[in-house]
């Protein structure tokens, strides 16, 4: 059975069932906590990112030196 059989049949008006204000909320609020870990997840990576480069270049560094422990 479809919705709007199922709308009709209850006497419900398919353009008066929303989510209304909650969902909103709930909605806005989901979608600026994505925002926010995805932030979050971009500056770690970021920082790995530095940290494994910044490894390697002081590696090469003793490398050319000769001086690697």
């Amino acid at each position: 059975m479809d919705l709007i059989a199922l709308a009709a049949e209850t006497g419900l008006d398919e353009n008066q069932v929303t989510p209304g204000v909650v969902g909103f909320v709930i909605t806005a609020v989901l979608f600026v906590v994505v925002i926010l870990l995805a932030l979050d997840m971009v500056r770690r990576v970021r920082r790995v990112r530095y940290r494994a480069e910044s490894r390697q270049r002081i590696a090469e560094e003793l490398e050319e030196t000769g001086s690697a422990d």
